[in-house]
């Protein structure tokens, strides 16, 4: 097959190079190949409870092996019975609880760590692509130092550890007061 430039067949660039296109052309694809694959999810009873399961990601330069991060979330969360750790990328992990319970202590826990390197979790979503979770969230627990007295209580220390990010718990008494030489909360911040 010639064209009129005499550089090759049709649709081949000057240069040479063979376009996707071209390729796509000459693509044959048999019979088998052809017929259209159609996959029922309704019997994926193996797949995680995504209720009861957590995706994670380890902010660290380096690259840690799955069994890295299992040696060390397995005792720092309590050695939950049943729960699985799998890898989902470069740093990222899947763990599944056999409990809700054990899920929420987790979830609501923390701040966790791996070498001083932080843990960021989020709700696992079986139908999302665990490369494209967006972890920029990190829960830790603050002080705010001194304080006059009339500031240690929830309805004044509020605004202030807003300032730090989202507010999620205070350790406050049943009268909305804290007591000791530091408000102590628990905020979201933007790990960014």
């Amino acid at each position: 097959m010639g064209n009129s430039s005499g550089d090759g067949y049709a649709g081949k660039p000057a240069n040479g190079e063979e376009t996707v296109e071209d390729m796509m052309q000459r693509l044959n694809l048999t019979s088998k190949e052809a017929d259209p694959l159609i996959l029922d999810d309704e019997g994926d009873s193996d797949l995680p409870c995504s209720e009861w399961a957590l995706i994670g990601k380890v902010l660290s330069p380096n690259t840690l092996h799955v069994n890295t991060i299992r040696a060390v979330v397995r005792p720092a969360w309590g050695n939950p019975r049943g729960l699985v750790v799998r890898p989902m990328g470069a740093n990222l992990f899947m763990a599944e609880f056999a409990s809700e319970a054990d899920k929420l202590g987790v979830a609501n826990g923390g701040p966790w760590h791996i070498s001083k390197h932080a843990i960021l979790l989020k709700d696992y979503d079986v139908k999302a692509q665990p490369e494209d979770v967006v972890f920029d969230e990190l829960t830790v627990w603050a002080r705010i130092l001194n304080l006059g007295y009339e500031l240690m209580n929830s309805e004044s220390g509020t605004p202030l550890a807003s300032r730090l990010g989202t507010v999620d718990r205070m350790e406050v008494d049943e009268e909305g007061r804290a007591w000791g030489s530091y408000l102590r909360v628990r905020v979201t911040i933007n790990a960014t």
